[in-house]
């Protein structure tokens, strides 16, 4: 078990995207090619007719049957084709998506409850104030710029944008109603109206893959996704298509392997061609205009089962080669589908040794070094725009909704640049200014990258596109940094304070998951006293680290010795949590810690999904 799997368990679709690539770390002694684990048959892919999607995402964090027992073993060593007895349970359920035409019916309708819920309000709630991330902002101006980012994003989705980004602000506004409006005295006057507004706002939080207003529905995080109608028809079209490399690939790895019984073999490439069966079914679906929930589902289902078998895949294989391009074909129709990925297969717990960690921290930016890149961007960036001809600067740089001159993206590069100088500071880390500065520099490389080698600027390029990588990888985004998954082309940092916080919050909250996981060793009668010692001192060595780790920040070192150790241990553990039944005392309490060094791996710009 690598932190792969954490991921998978606690970032929705990341099973699917980040399985089997040329970043995961393959385990110690990983098994050749030939040796490719294969599944035995999924159930049938085609689903009753009387079968019904669930409009509720399975919460994430539900990463094994609620009654599965906590059976306690030694050793991660990875499974054989011989030794996958039966497929895995289903990869998750999709929902009865909206369609381009109903996210446009949607946001006409959260329009409409906005007004209705200002209009119910009373004059002494209309004359307060909201708090935002910045401080308090009176009630009526809140509601203007609500107003107007409702009309920014009905102006902007279309079937060729899914306006994900305006999505994202327009529910940042919302959760900060929703926290205004769980302070108010029960039944304040426009309750109703309030309860109306806020389901939709919910709804809209799930057709993109949010986790705002949704608690414990971690999809993607404060963050917003949509795949539109057309992109996911070319998804699962591409899914079809690429299914037939694999499977010759798939086939090869199969065939070497001398283990396996020609029935073996063909149950294994059975799974495979069902799920291009079931790709071709969801793709005539939704030609025909349909929601294609079933067929989805049933996609799904055997996505699961070879998700179980590429991840025992050296990903140097050409089988893991084939399957790279399916796997992000399948990643979109997840998307689409707003499937919150859980791990496969009921897990059991286990107390391991320490594993080999998977990641490794950097030499993390402080706050002041942020500072010091963003003034450094725009010196380079004022060089760079100086040094070229007047033919560049005089030409057009495309976008993604067209063409704009030179010389008007400069302006615009500048004014972000300014915007995100001017935001950052200690308690805030601007990530969306940055984001927005980061899809600039993305646009700005596409076209330096499109002009003649040695063009005038070109040595000036240079420095400045190494700064915005750096700026990106400090804010754990894809963008620039291609090859990295991160958080794809998203941008979120944790400040200094914010990264102290959270490796105390570690080391409190792990009194109690020790606690609760000793009684779950000691019930445990296959475990001799050995193995629970080693688990209970894996355990104290996480929190000794996390104590050190803590010490050196707020001596204002950077930590990054004592963030690797704190990591190390966690592949360790999340290895052995993953495999507690979901509704265990252990499990609960291992819920805070969790999420607390997520944040640390954030902090020092780990990859979680390697």
């Amino acid at each position: 078990m690598t932190l792969t799997r954490f991921v998978v368990a606690t970032c929705s679709i990341l099973a699917l995207a980040g399985c089997g690539t040329s970043q995961s770390t393959p385990p110690a002694e990983s098994k050749p090619a030939a040796e490719a684990a294969a599944p035995n048959p999924a159930p049938e892919v085609t689903p009753p007719v009387a079968e019904e999607a669930s409009t509720t995402p399975a919460p994430v964090d539900t990463v094994a049957a609620e009654d599965a027992p906590i059976d306690l073993v030694a050793g991660t060593d990875t499974l054989s084709i011989t030794s996958v007895s039966s497929p895995p349970s289903p990869l998750a359920t999709a929902t009865d998506r909206l369609t381009d035409q109903d996210v446009k019916a949607l946001l006409e309708r959260i329009e409409k409850k906005r007004s209705a819920f200002e209009s119910a309000l009373d004059d002494k709630l209309k004359n307060s104030t909201i708090k935002g991330p910045r401080g308090e902002v009176n009630t009526n101006e809140f509601f203007d710029d609500l107003q107007d980012q409702v009309q920014r994003t009905r102006d902007r989705f279309s079937s060729k944008y899914s306006a994900s980004s305006e999505v994202l602000s327009l529910l940042q506004f919302a959760t900060r109603l929703d926290t205004w409006a769980s302070a108010q005295p029960a039944g304040f006057r426009g309750t109703k109206e309030w309860e109306a507004l806020a389901a939709d706002f919910r709804r809209l939080s799930a057709a993109y893959n949010s986790a705002l207003l949704r608690p414990g529905q971690r999809a993607l995080g404060a963050q917003a996704r949509r795949v539109n109608d057309a992109e996911i028809v070319g998804a699962v079209a591409n899914v079809d298509k690429r299914m037939e490399a694999f499977r010759s690939a798939y086939d090869s790895a199969l065939a070497a392997n001398t283990t396996l019984t020609s029935a073996n073999r063909q149950a294994a490439l059975h799974n495979v061609d069902g799920m291009r069966t079931a790709a071709q079914a969801l793709r005539a679906a939704l030609e025909k205009k349909q929601k294609g929930v079933a067929e989805a589902n049933a996609l799904m289902r055997g996505t699961g089962t070879m998700i179980d078998a590429t991840l025992k895949l050296p990903p140097d294989s050409s089988t893991a080669a084939g399957w790279t391009p399916v796997r992000e074909d399948l990643a979109k129709v997840a998307l689409a589908y707003e499937v919150l990925v859980a791990s496969p297969g009921t897990l059991t717990a286990t107390a391991t040794g320490s594993t080999l960690p998977q990641v490794v921290a950097t030499d993390r930016l402080t706050d002041q070094d942020v500072q010091t890149l963003l003034a450094r961007i725009e010196n380079e960036r004022s060089a760079f725009e100086a040094s070229l001809d007047d033919k560049l600067k005089n030409g057009t740089i495309r976008g993604q909704r067209g063409e704009v001159k030179t010389n008007e993206f400069f302006d615009d590069l500048q004014d972000q640049v300014q915007r995100s100088r001017e935001r950052f500071s200690s308690k805030y880390s601007a990530s969306s200014e940055v984001l927005a500065l980061l899809q600039l520099a993305a646009r700005l490389e596409t076209w330096a990258s499109a002009q003649p080698s040695g063009f005038r600027g070109s040595k000036e390029w240079v420095p400045l596109a190494t700064d915005f990588r750096r700026l990106a990888a400090a804010y754990n985004t894809a963008l620039l940094n291609p090859g990295q998954p991160a958080r794809g082309e998203q941008a979120r940092r944790l400040n200094d304070a914010e990264l102290v916080t959270a490796v105390a919050n570690v080391q409190k909250h792990m009194d109690a998951f020790r606690t609760a996981y000793d009684s779950a060793l000691t019930a445990n009668a296959s475990l001799t006293a050995e193995n629970r010692q080693t688990a209970i001192q894996n355990l104290d060595a996480m929190k000794t680290s996390a104590g050190a780790l803590h010490t050196a920040l707020e001596k204002k070192q950077k930590g990054v010795a004592e963030a690797n150790a704190l990591l190390r241990g966690s592949g360790a553990m999340v290895d052995a949590t993953l495999r507690l039944p979901s509704n265990s005392t252990a499990a609960a309490a291992w819920t805070p810690v969790r999420e607390e060094l997520s944040k640390v791996a954030l902090g020092y710009e780990v990859n979680l999904s390697r």
